[in-house]
């Protein structure tokens, strides 16, 4: 009924200290409209900056999980008959 696409990430990502982006904020916010970077405090991945649009397509792949979880579990429960249905909203 539906397919399933899944995105995947293996590059390696830039990386930025928390004090390089304080420095460099424009800088590094241009880099993040290409690439995701990584901001690292204390050695520690903390955070990572994406563009607006890979944000807007994680979200919408992460929804699109979520559909697709619902959906199986919808189908997998209980089914009723669509006679059923009709005579308890009053439509037979």
């Amino acid at each position: 009924m539906y397919e399933n696409h899944k995105v995947s990430y293996n590059h390696s990502m830039a990386q930025h200290s928390i004090s390089d982006i304080r420095d460099n904020l424009a800088a590094v916010i241009h880099e993040s409209a290409t690439e995701p970077v990584e901001i690292i405090r204390h050695g520690r991945r903390v955070a990572v900056m994406v563009s607006p649009t890979m944000f807007d397509r994680a979200m919408e792949a992460l929804e699109d999980q979520a559909d697709e979880a619902a959906f199986d579990e919808a189908i997998s429960g209980e089914m009723i008959p669509w006679d059923e249905v009709k005579k308890e909203l009053g439509l037979s």
